[in-house]
């Protein structure tokens, strides 16, 4: 147990690098440290304590506490794990095997984090507590469970999913099979869950916050997050494994096997979503491996599971389940090369330096002056914005958070850490009020992202239509040398809509723009709903992406933009097409240089997960004064 937690170290670099992921990371972990109420002030997929999956050593004392807790995460499911090998009464076999899966095959530092750790080992706190027939080993296993289960809840959203799915078959499985301590699990949770709230110091008023943003960012994540990789092997062998999942629940249950088929039933709500993350954006080995890990923690329970009268309850054998699974992670996870050796060399090397940096002073402070100089080398800042953003507050658009540490600035973000996550109205409404109101930042660097440089070849406009126009209503152009510097207007512009017009067309088909008056812009609320197909699809697995495209000038075409469709309906402005910063900030200065006269919603590929129908309501509004 001791070389396999050696071996499942995390591997995350000492100090942040530079970019989309570190910047939201950073964020975090700045939000919890600034006492931020996540749900109201932060919304984000991770929780007050996100910091536990991201120990990054800029601060001692928060990533101290992380990378102990995350060696004794490893530690308690290896434990439990062996615990559950050892009382089942595991050959030496499936003891060689699940080893060598944990230790050698599962990437763990990338794909099995700290709230994935302690997932794994409530599932065998709850398999212990489904066969234990003393009260107090069922109680201590329920309410360890619980524990785990919520404080992975206030890790990372997804684990908050996992974690409710988890409950729900714990409740059910108690009162069906009369054992209703296991329903304890759902009370201890709750009571855990409100004690690490209150210790990370959030606010109570901010919990149902906190819900309503993990499931806004989990429910759009698939649409507007998804890519169109052609896997089509993989994801086949991927939908096999998880309806072999669900055969076995009925087969368990057919005969009779309950142990088995709670154990398996708890294997079902993680499989899921780590389907749904491994195969929304194709980072397919994020699938394979934690199922390697359920495989091996429902071998000790298939071990004892081998009735000679019952042929199909056979295949739950451990050597079969064991040996397809060493398979499988060799075949997926050494795909296209063999990173699970590469990694451990990674992984050395990380631990070296963290080591390093925590017992020598000097050797992180040099590492610190590094990273602050490549983020300076990165995002440089004249002198005048500098002194213009260190006098008031400031936040970063659309994503590159990454230089309030580089620069050491006062941070006042909008609740969605990147604009290219507030993908459902909700989230765009929220950073909406916030731009609006007088808690807003006074300054905001803004950094234009073309079609090239956009997350998913996106209009950066549309990633959050409503909050971009509160935006434009609040803030002027103080300086666009750089980065696009805007600052609070003085007298926020009215926001009062005159309706436009309304057009309907097939998908595909262009839709005129109306003109409208010199000082107004246009603004359409596109509406391409779902088929009953793209609705499942949203839910089980993805739907075909939506893309936008505008006619403007003097007959020149766009790109053709990637378009979110659970925001599109929030008012897209239409009037002008800006392909550059300077065009960008041409809008705030009421001036479009490339007049939009039609714009086209067509779908790639998969026109059959819509309704086939585009409409669109169109509105204007006043416009910034020329200056």
């Amino acid at each position: 147990m001791l070389a396999l937690t050696a071996l499942t170290l995390p591997s995350y670099p000492v100090l942040p690098d530079i970019g989309i992921d570190p910047s939201w990371q950073i964020g975090i972990i700045t939000a919890f440290q600034h006492h931020l109420n996540f749900g109201t002030d932060i919304i984000w997929s991770y929780g007050p304590y996100g910091w536990l999956d991201v120990p990054f050593l800029f601060d001692l004392s928060l990533p101290r506490l992380a990378i102990v807790a995350s060696i004794c995460a490893n530690l308690l499911f290896l434990s439990l794990l062996a615990a559950q090998l050892w009382r089942r009464g595991a050959n030496v076999l499936v003891w060689v095997v699940v080893a060598a899966i944990i230790g050698l095959v599962v990437e763990w530092s990338a794909y099995i984090t700290f709230g994935a750790s302690i997932t794994f080992a409530a599932i065998l706190l709850l398999i212990f507590a489904f066969d234990a027939r003393q009260i107090r080993y069922q109680l201590a296993e329920v309410g360890s469970a619980g524990a785990l289960l919520a404080l992975g809840s206030l890790v990372k959203g997804t684990d908050l999913v996992v974690g409710a799915g988890l409950l729900v078959v714990a409740v059910a499985f108690g009162v069906l099979f009369k054992r209703r301590y296991l329903a304890m699990t759902a009370v201890f949770a709750l009571l855990s869950f409100l004690l690490l709230w209150i210790v990370s110091g959030e606010a109570l008023s901010s919990i149902p916050a906190y819900v309503r943003g993990i499931y806004e960012t989990a429910s759009g994540y698939s649409a507007a997050m998804s890519r169109d990789y052609s896997y089509s092997l993989l994801l086949g062998v991927s939908v096999l494994l998880l309806l072999l999942l669900a055969y076995g629940v009925l087969i368990a249950l057919f005969v009779r096997d309950q142990t088995l088929a709670f154990a398996l039933s708890l294997c079902v709500p993680i499989a899921f979503v780590a389907f749904k993350e491994g195969f929304v954006r194709h980072t397919y080995p994020s699938f394979f491996e934690p199922l390697l890990v359920l495989l091996c923690v429902l071998a000790p329970t298939v071990v004892a599971r081998a009735s000679p009268s019952a042929l199909l309850v056979r295949s739950f054998r451990p050597a079969w389940w064991c040996v397809a699974g060493l398979i499988i992670g060799i075949l997926f996870t050494t795909f296209p090369g063999p990173y699970f050796v590469e990694s451990r060399v990674t992984t050395g090397d990380n631990v070296r330096k963290v080591v390093l940096s925590t017992l020598s002073e000097s050797s992180r402070q040099q590492q610190q002056d590094r990273i602050t100089a490549a983020i300076n080398q990165r995002y440089p800042l004249s002198d005048s914005d500098l002194a213009a953003l260190r006098d008031g507050t400031v936040d970063v658009m659309p994503w590159d958070t990454v230089l309030v540490y580089g620069y050491h600035l006062n941070w006042n973000p909008r609740p969605v850490l990147a604009s290219y996550a507030a993908y459902t109205p909700y989230l765009d409404h929220v950073d909406a009020a916030h731009l609006a109101s007088a808690e807003a930042a006074t300054h905001i660097l803004y950094y234009f992202y073309d079609y090239a440089g956009e997350l998913d070849n996106r209009y950066a406009l549309y990633d959050e239509p409503e909050a971009y126009r509160a935006l434009l209503e609040n803030y002027r152009v103080a300086d666009n040398n750089g980065p696009l510097l805007l600052e609070r207007r003085a007298t926020p512009m009215a926001d009062a809509a005159t309706a436009a017009g309304q057009s309907c067309s097939q998908l595909g088909s262009w839709i005129a723009v109306p003109s409208a008056a010199p000082d107004r812009f246009v603004y359409a609320s596109v509406a391409a709903p779902y088929s009953l197909v793209g609705r499942v699809l949203n839910t089980a697995y993805k739907p075909a992406e939506l893309r936008i495209t505008f006619q403007y000038g003097s007959g020149l075409q766009s790109p053709s933009f990637r378009l979110i469709g659970a925001v599109a309906p929030d008012g897209l402005l239409i009037s002008g097409y800006a392909e550059t910063q300077d065009q960008f900030a041409d809008l705030f200065r009421g001036r479009v240089d490339n007049p939009i006269t039609a714009f086209q919603v067509s779908v790639p590929s998969g026109a059959g997960d819509y309704s086939g129908q585009v409409c669109a309501t169109f509105v204007s509004r006043e416009m910034p004064a020329s200056s």
